[in-house]
């Protein structure tokens, strides 16, 4: 016949990872208990303890991990007798608070540090992208103002040019009167000195306005 199951009297329904599980019951004198415990539908783990002469006994399990446990024990006694199953025990095993905390410390770096890695690539880009761009709008700078002094010498030149057909014109007017054919040449060169200068002049402060 089965000798009377354990009782488990002491134990912690709640359990940091980090502590080791102790469980007290009362079982048969000088027998031995076989503590089980299971996690969930993993196979179940056992420990064999001895009970003392007034029948307590005290399991030290290791430390387990984080999980709900079911923990049950059977005994022997010195004949070999064995009993049924005690009642089954529920333990929570959690996290400590300084655990919890690093787990979602680096949970959150691990998030952090790529979008902080990608922020600085991207300020990286935004900066050479602006660097890039300002060096080559000084080059164009230096480009318009070498092109607007080209055009300022070949303008004066051209100027020059056209106020000297303009006061040949004027010395032939001072000695004999003009041709019509001389005069509308005259009056042209006169508008088209000024034409010129105003053309050039629009030219170059759009490009000045654009390159700014």
């Amino acid at each position: 016949m089965p000798i009377a199951a354990p009782t488990i009297t002491d134990y912690p329904s709640k359990l940091n990872s980090n502590q080791e599980l102790i469980v007290k019951g009362r079982a048969q004198a000088d027998g031995r208990v076989t503590v089980f415990w299971q996690r969930g539908t993993d196979q179940a783990e056992q420990k064999t303890v001895a009970s003392d002469a007034a029948g307590d006994f005290i399991f030290i399990g290791p430390q387990l991990e984080n999980g709900v446990y079911r923990l049950w024990a059977e005994a022997v006694d010195n004949r070999g007798a064995r009993s049924y199953p005690s009642e089954k025990i529920i333990i929570t095993v959690e996290k400590t608070s300084l655990v919890q905390f690093s787990s979602w410390a680096v949970n959150v770096l691990a998030i952090i540090i790529p979008l902080v890695s990608l922020l600085i690539v991207l300020i990286f880009l935004v900066w050479w992208g602006w660097y890039k761009f300002s060096h080559f709008r000084k080059k164009l700078r230096k480009r318009v103002r070498r092109t607007e002094a080209i055009l300022l010498r070949a303008f004066n030149l051209l100027r020059q040019d056209l106020k000297a057909q303009v006061k040949l014109l004027e010395k032939t007017k001072a000695k004999r009167k003009l041709t019509a054919e001389e005069q509308k040449v005259c009056l042209r060169l006169k508008k088209d000195l000024l034409g010129v200068e105003k053309i050039i002049k629009k030219e170059i402060e759009g490009i000045e306005e654009e390159v700014d």
